[in-house]
């Protein structure tokens, strides 16, 4: 998700993977090793994040 935005801040990034209920496990695994639903989640995260800016 850096690589969509990487102007974004670790806590923005943080906070935008809350959202879509990534917990502090699960933010730390590769893209493979996620589940399918858990890949729709952080694909719709990663399209919003285009979106949000770092001030």
């Amino acid at each position: 998700m850096q690589k969509a935005n990487s102007s974004l801040e670790y806590q923005l990034l943080r906070q935008q993977l809350g959202q879509f209920l990534f917990g502090k496990n699960e933010i730390k695994k590769r893209a493979e090793m996620l589940s399918g639903s858990e890949l729709a989640r952080l694909a719709i995260a990663t399209i919003t994040a285009y979106g949000l800016s770092s001030r």
